[in-house]
């Protein structure tokens, strides 16, 4: 009998990766003979049999596979395949991708909201970028964005490994470009005289660029005034003695709020009383004294007192609607001039007033 001869090399078939498994055709003989196969990890025996699950030790190594024939009567024949590429490490099952969130907003905190790994990866690396260059030391799963960042794009990178597992990188698109910080380019104002019962105005301000929304809020004494929140302000009793000024707030979705506060207001004084005092003989020694009382935006309370020279004739006669009629009686009958004095109120000053000289008879 001849020799036994190979017919086919053995050739090894299947993917080369960490927890594959590797099986081999070819490996015949002739005659037809029994075979038995013997697997190599760079030329180490790892193995045995029809097939091989490639191992964590495997990584970075090539494989071959010997097949050794017998028959009877004959002299064995090895046959041994080609090597394989090196042995590549495990991949992770990945769901989803790398997204930034939040707004790229100056003094606002971006995230990262990760893909899904199985297994889990033991280390994860991050970097940010602003216009596509690594930002030094933003190597953290969050950033906040600086002014430094004004006019760029950011976008952020991770890396994800564990043993034996080809590591997962990926990376963000661009956010949308990050705005300046408004500035003010001319403070607001406030129009009109700091007394109560008047109406305060105001100029808006001039900010830098477009705001979604300019919200007001008057202070007094640099506290919020409550329900205050309009572009115009009646000053009440609560105002007297203090200063007023108005804050406005640019508010917009992807900048920074941008503040301007107005100049204070004088000290808010009471409004100044007009009062008028008119006097008519009733006879038989009977006066009436008629006293209107006004003030600009408010209406008047308070008392009102009567005086003949040094005499008090008429003692804290309730204003009511702005108006007080007081009779007189055993005034004396001649021609007399009566004083007025009206005492003010919370939010009204005090005024004196005399009325023209009138003949009691």
């Amino acid at each position: 009998m001849g020799p036994l001869r190979s017919t086919e090399a053995p050739r090894i078939v299947g993917t080369v990766r960490a927890g594959s498994t590797l099986t081999y055709t070819g490996g015949t003989f002739a005659p037809e003979a029994s075979v038995t196969a013997q697997w190599f990890r760079a030329g180490t025996p790892v193995g045995s049999g029809g097939s091989y699950t490639l191992t964590d030790a495997d990584i970075g190594h090539v494989m071959t596979v010997r097949v050794t024939a017998k028959k009877e009567f004959f002299r064995d024949v090895e046959a041994t395949s080609t090597p394989t590429a090196a042995v590549q490490p495990r991949v992770f099952d990945v769901t989803g991708t790398l997204a930034v969130r939040g707004d790229a907003v100056i003094g606002q905190r971006l995230s990262l909201g990760l893909p899904t790994l199985a297994p889990a990866p033991t280390t994860t690396t991050y970097q940010w970028y602003r216009n596509g260059g690594a930002i030094v030391g933003a190597n953290a799963s969050t950033y906040v964005v600086t002014p430094t960042d004004a006019g760029t794009t950011l976008s952020a990178g991770v890396v994800l490994e564990r043993a034996a597992h080809e590591p997962v990188r990926q990376f963000t698109g661009p956010t949308a470009a990050v705005l300046a910080p408004l500035t003010v380019e001319r403070p607001t104002t406030v129009r009109g005289p700091a007394i109560v019962g008047r109406t305060l105005a105001s100029d808006p301000p001039l900010f830098s660029g477009p705001a979604d929304r300019l919200a007001y809020t008057w202070l007094r004494d640099g506290v919020p005034i409550g329900g205050a929140s309009s572009t115009s302000y009646r000053l009440g009793a609560a105002d007297i003695g203090r200063r007023i000024t108005l804050r406005v707030v640019a508010q917009s979705a992807r900048r920074p709020d941008a503040e301007s506060r107005s100049a204070s207001t004088a000290a808010v004084s009471k409004a100044a009383a007009t009062v008028k005092a008119t006097a008519r003989a009733r006879g038989k020694a009977r006066l009436r004294v008629s006293v209107k009382v006004a003030a600009s935006g408010v209406t008047p309370t308070g008392k009102v007192t009567i005086w003949r020279g040094a005499k008090v004739v008429a003692r804290n006669k309730t204003v009511r609607g702005g108006r007080v009629t007081v009779n007189l009686s055993r005034q004396p009958r001649s021609k007399v001039r009566y004083k007025v004095v009206y005492s003010g109120s919370a939010v009204v000053a005090a005024k004196t007033v005399v009325t023209a000289k009138v003949r009691v008879r």
